[in-house]
């Protein structure tokens, strides 16, 4: 049996073989094997309607003009405003969803600010109505 769900999951007592997780680092999961399956690049996204109602975007610190939403913690967006060389950003605002499918839902519906990986905006179509 493959299990694909979000909690830990205890293998010596359950009926799973093997449990597909996703993290940003391998110490999320504690006692277990852990090995990398895909290489994600995380990119911030607006919905239009939400990014034309405030100012320009020209350097990172403007996102803060709107809220950022967070999967599972505010780790995701503490890493990519280090990467991205911008001043520490107020994380205490914007909703922290349990999984990067209702970040994107959200995002879409012009809730705030959300991160998601690359390859996934190729994919996205706004919600209908």
């Amino acid at each position: 049996m493959i299990d694909a769900d979000t909690r830990l999951v205890e293998f010596r007592g359950g009926d799973a073989d093997i449990a597909i997780r996703h993290s940003v680092t391998a110490r999320t999961w504690p006692r277990v094997e852990v090995r990398p399956l895909a290489k994600v690049e995380m990119i911030p996204v607006i919905a239009p309607a939400l990014a034309a109602s405030g100012r320009p975007f020209d350097r990172p610190e403007d996102l803060q003009q709107h809220a950022l939403l967070h999967e599972e913690n505010w780790q995701l967006w503490e890493q990519w405003t280090a990467a991205a060389g911008a001043a520490p950003v107020k994380l205490e605002r914007g909703a922290i969803f349990a999984d990067g499918s209702m970040v994107l839902q959200a995002t879409l519906r012009g809730s705030g600010v959300g991160l998601i990986d690359r390859d996934t905006r190729a994919t996205i179509s706004p919600p209908a109505g």
